[in-house]
């Protein structure tokens, strides 16, 4: 380890190391495109059941901009079932605005993208049980006078396939090890 202590040596075995990873690739292998990872993702994903309603914890991630304009972020779920008794969401979906917003730093690839920080902004919706969420997507609107941005996973929305096996992080507990006793209700 410690001669890769210089900048030099490190990226001197750096480029042999990915050298011999390329030269071992037979000729007849055709490499697909190039995988960009997505700058504006969901994160820190929960669904569970609490006080009698179904409860989802989210959270957008997307990188910071040297200027940031101020912007609102807005999180659209439509109902897995009609309700029966009452009018939960207009026909276009649910919404609600995000709670919280915060800045993290970039990791190291992403600051060689050039990204120096992200924010988070965090959303925490309650649906009835009778009604629940079948998807969710995101809007993101610039104050500088921009298009609205969809955050929509190409289209199809964020789709909860199940709500019936769900985590219990109430319950779930671990140890300082990171033992865990997971709880599934």
């Amino acid at each position: 380890m410690q001669s890769l202590s210089t900048k030099a040596a490190f990226d001197s075995d750096c480029k042999r190391l990915l050298e011999r990873m390329i030269d071992t690739v037979p000729k007849q292998v055709k490499l697909g495109k190039v995988i960009e990872p997505l700058e504006t993702k969901v994160v820190e994903f929960f669904f569970y059941t609490k006080n009698g309603s179904y409860t989802m914890d989210v959270a957008l991630r997307r990188p910071t901009k040297d200027s940031p304009s101020p912007e609102t972020v807005t999180l659209y779920w439509l109902p897995r079932n009609k309700p029966k008794s009452h009018s939960h969401c207009p026909s276009s979906g649910c919404s609600i605005k995000s709670t919280l917003s915060q800045i993290s730093s970039a990791s190291f690839l992403a600051k060689k993208k050039g990204i120096t920080g992200y924010t988070k902004h965090y959303f925490t919706v309650e649906a009835p049980l009778d009604v629940s969420i079948a998807k969710f997507w995101f809007v993101i609107e610039e104050k500088d006078g921009s298009e609205k941005t969809v955050v929509d996973n190409w289209g199809d929305g964020y789709v909860i396939d199940q709500d019936m096996l769900l985590y219990d992080p109430v319950r779930t507990q671990h140890d300082p090890d990171f033992n865990f006793n997971i709880v599934i209700a």
